[in-house]
């Protein structure tokens, strides 16, 4: 009996809801700024109707419910304060499954499994036992656990009953109903749905203009997710105002085009947001003004009672022009993309805020992201030594910034390139530069830091910085660097050498360097030998010597300084001897000897290098001459430059194969299903054979990793493929899914 009765009454549902009249009126075609009245459209079912007539339900009338709200009520031996739920005086229930007849017989409280009470329970329906258990659950104050949420829809339906049947107790029914729905939501997405509903179109029916933003904003955890952005954008459309980026997120994670399903938006969903923020702002620096499609929204309402009540209200349709939204989705999936990286690093077990995933943030959020490193770097940088507008910094400060191992003397390739990597992140560029000279650093190397406008343009710098360690390296012969040679060299480069202006910054970063911490002579000049023939490295020598005379003359620390490197070099001492007496000047010239002194003695003639010459003076014309002859040196240098970089061996273009296709991974980049399928062949992988596997199918293996994972998130809840540091764990249980 009970089954026709169902069956009748979604019967009578049917045929009820196809006599529902739809409004017409198009809110596009209003003045925005009138009065905003909500139009609604209601289907009112009576219980007793929609039950059929069992004569155990009688002939009864609304009147003889009676509604307590805010006041006590004794059922049996229970006392209900607070009790907010209908009663009459008989052995039947009328209008409201929950209605408490009472002279219905009650049981004692007993324990049931989930589900006993079934669909669509009522107080009189249920057993003695279970109106027991409700009524303890009433008399608690309705905060008590439950192993049933029927229970609790049993009270709901009187709240429905009162508010939208008899249009009663609006603001005490609201916040009942959200006090039950933060207490049990998580028991049931049906009652997270009904609730939700219930309390988001009850709450905007009468008028959106009246509501604030932040009301409208507090039900996007509880409301359908479509209604709760149609209702927001039409509040932004009907006030006239720009929608905002923040308040555009949740429309763009609604939209059917994004790829919001990407594991991105699911591990680091703070990045991405904010990322999408900033290009949103930088599009619309004012917000989007809205458009509105000439169709209404139809908001509607299904009672959580079987069959009581339909109701719609329509409201502006901003929804209804998905293309004014293509930009934002444009710009949320290529967030995603760009903070895949970052993603991976952050999946891998460091935290959001860590520097491992601040270095793989795109440069757009880099910009606008704290850099988790800034108190120490600014402390550093700003009790650092600084001449003009350069900071010289210790490599093993850095190093120590950075975590990296004390007892290190030489930085590996890749931690000399994070060092250089973090300044720049500060807005600093480094010299000497990794990234410019290929040589690692040393831990107790010092390097210049400094800023710089406009764009870096380093076409031969690579030369002119050999040119000024070679001249610096001779200058500090005796361990005392004369200020003026200096000069004399960085005006040789300027004035000689087409220098763009990021380049006479760099080297003078270096200058400032190399003052404090001259580079070896012995390691000049076996680079030197390394890359020239004999006859190169001659005219090098020659130019060497020039420089060395650049203020006209060369001391003995100086003479001394050339012989160590002519000899890395493996030229002769004597050569050295054969250049300086060819810079001398002709013999019909006074040759001038200087003593520390100062004594001087004019007009004699002197043997080659005497020893006892403090300081010999050459030929200014003829060292000039030398000097001058830079395009020659700089083709020479720059063979060292080439010979030095490192060849890539050309890859053999790889024979287009069709990939494998498994149906298994429908769903999954077919380019990834042999891949896969192999990587299945195994509960366990050591990265290292991993990444040789995904090189074999000519993948890279993070991609790889992110793409799997994100695929096997979709279809199969969870990820595949588990990274433990240097293992990966195939996750089996997944496996006996597909």
């Amino acid at each position: 009996m009970l089954l026709l009765l169902k069956l009748e009454l979604k019967i009578n549902q049917l045929q009820k809801s196809k006599r529902i009249s739809k409004q017409s009126d198009a809110y596009s075609n209003r003045d925005k700024n009138s009065a905003y009245e909500i139009k609604i459209t209601s289907n009112y079912s009576s219980t007793r109707e929609s039950y059929g007539s069992n004569s155990n339900y009688g002939s009864r009338t609304t009147n003889e419910l009676i509604w307590v709200g805010e006041e006590d009520l004794k059922i049996g031996s229970y006392g209900i304060k607070n009790a907010m739920t209908y009663y009459n005086n008989s052995e039947y229930r009328v209008e409201t499954p929950s209605c408490i007849p009472n002279k219905l017989s009650i049981g004692r409280e007993v324990y049931e499994e989930k589900g006993a009470l079934g669909y669509w329970p009522s107080y009189s329906e249920i057993t003695p036992n279970q109106r027991a258990n409700y009524l303890n659950w009433m008399k608690e104050g309705r905060r008590t656990e439950l192993n049933d949420v029927g229970y609790i829809f049993i009270f709901f339906y009187g709240l429905e009953y009162r508010l939208l049947i008899q249009k009663k107790d609006k603001e005490i029914i609201l916040k009942e109903t959200r006090k039950l729905l933060d207490l049990y939501g998580h028991l049931s997405g049906s009652l997270t749905g009904y609730f939700g509903n219930f309390i988001f179109f009850n709450t905007i029916k009468d008028n959106i203009n009246d509501l604030s933003l932040d009301t409208i904003k507090s039900f996007e955890t509880i409301a359908p997710l479509e209604k709760y952005n149609a209702v927001k954008l039409a509040w932004f459309y009907l006030k006239n105002i720009p929608l905002t980026a923040e308040e555009a997120i949740s429309v763009i994670k609604d939209n059917n085009e994004s790829n919001s399903k990407s594991i991105v938006v699911k591990r680091i969903p703070e990045l991405l947001e904010r990322l999408f923020i900033h290009k949103y702002n930088q599009k619309y620096p004012e917000g989007m003004l809205l458009k509105v499609a000439k169709r209404d929204f139809d908001f509607n309402y299904h009672s959580a009672s079987s069959g009581l009540y339909n109701e719609y209200i329509k409201i502006p349709n901003v929804l209804g022009i998905n293309s004014q939204f293509s930009y934002c989705v444009k710009i949320w999936n290529e967030s995603i993309e760009e903070l895949k990286k970052a993603s991976t690093v952050f999946y891998k077990g460091n935290s959001i805020d860590s520097i491992a995933v601040y270095s793989e943030l795109p440069e757009q959020l880099k910009e606008i992201t704290q850099h988790p490193l800034t108190k120490e770097v600014s402390n550093l940088i700003e009790s650092a030594e600084g001449i003009d507008i350069y900071k010289i910094i210790d490599i093993s400060d850095m190093a120590k910034i950075l975590e990296m191992e004390n007892s290190v003397d030489k930085l590996t390739l890749n931690q000399s390139k994070e060092i250089s990597m973090l300044c720049k992140d500060f807005g600093y560029l480094v010299e000497p530069d990794i990234n410019i000279t290929n040589k690692v650093y040393r831990a107790d190397d010092k390097v210049a830091l400094f800023k710089v406008n406009g764009t870096e343009n380093l076409s031969s710098y690579n030369i002119y910085s050999l040119i000024l360690e070679l001249g610096v390296a001779v200058a500090n012969a005796d361990g005392n660097i004369d200020k003026k040679e200096i000069d004399h060299m960085m005006n040789l480069l300027e004035n000689n050498f087409v220098l763009s202006d990021y380049e006479k910054i760099r080297i003078n970063a270096l200058k400032n360097v190399l003052v404090r911490q001259t580079p070896s002579i012995n390691g000049l000049g076996k680079r030197l030998k390394s890359s020239l023939d004999e006859n190169k490295i001659k005219t090098v020598a020659e130019f060497i010597v020039g420089i060395s005379a650049i203020d006209g003359n060369i001391d003995k620390t100086e003479i001394k300084a050339m012989k160590t490197l002519f000899k890395a070099m493996e030229l002769e001492t004597n050569f050295l001897e054969e250049l300086i007496i060819k810079f001398q000047p002709s013999k019909n010239m006074a040759v001038e000897i200087i003593s520390k002194s100062g004594d001087e003695n004019l007009g004699e003639m002197i043997p080659p290098l005497p020893e006892t010459s403090e300081s010999i003076q050459l030929d200014h014309d003829k060292i000039q001459t030398i000097l001058f002859n830079t395009k020659e040196i700089a083709c020479i240098l720059n063979e060292i430059f080439e010979e030095e970089e490192v060849e890539k061996p050309i890859e053999k273009p790889a024979i287009a194969k069709l990939p494998l296709i498994n149906t298994k991974f429908d769903g999954l980049d077919s380019r990834y299903h042999e891949l896969l399928n192999e990587i299945l062949g195994k509960k366990e992988w050591e990265l290292k054979h991993f990444e040789q596997l995904a090189k074999k199918y000519n993948q890279m293996p993070a991609g790889t990793l992110d793409v799997i994972n994100e695929w096997a998130d979709d279809i199969l809840g969870d990820f595949l493929i588990i990274d433990e540091g240097q293992n990966l764990i195939v996750n089996t249980e997944l496996i006996e899914e597909m």
